[in-house]
């Protein structure tokens, strides 16, 4: 990370990077719907906005847009909480921000967690929240082709 990323630009690229699209598409989408603007609107009214970007492509992107804001988020959260706790190290801080998907933020952090789990054993299976960030264009892409 340089001087002049921000976690917006770093988001913008890497979305761009990820589905394929120009940095000024993806920063047109968000602005429009930093606005309020639906896909359904932008894909219709904004083409031009968006350099013609299509509706699966503006969806994609809000999926994106949407899953990186709040991982960034919680890497943030988990920083604070454990610069609170006094166990805050820079390699720790630097791999929880290298997290590439929500939970290996949390198993970065596992280690300095307070244990709250009670002893019984629990039947509930555990599923990943979301796939991997190198797998997601991809995976969104062969969701669109088998609907064509």
């Amino acid at each position: 990370m340089t001087a002049t990323d921000t976690p917006s630009t770093i988001i913008t690229q890497k979305i761009a990077t990820e589905l394929a699209l120009k940095p000024q598409q993806v920063n047109a989408t968000i602005s429009l719907l930093d606005e309020g603007s639906t896909v359904p609107f932008i894909s219709r009214y904004r083409k031009e906005a968006t350099g013609g970007l299509d509706d699966l492509q503006l969806r994609d992107l809000e999926l994106r847009l949407r899953y990186l804001c709040e991982m960034s988020d919680r890497i943030e959260t988990i920083v604070e909480s454990i610069k609170e706790q006094e166990k805050l190290t820079p390699a720790l801080e630097k791999q929880i921000r290298s997290a590439e998907t929500k939970s290996s933020g949390k198993e970065s952090s596992s280690s300095t967690k307070k244990s709250t789990r009670s002893a019984r054993p629990t039947s509930i299976e555990r599923k990943p929240t979301a796939p991997a960030v190198g797998n997601f264009g991809a995976l969104l892409q062969d969701a669109a082709n088998k609907k064509k």
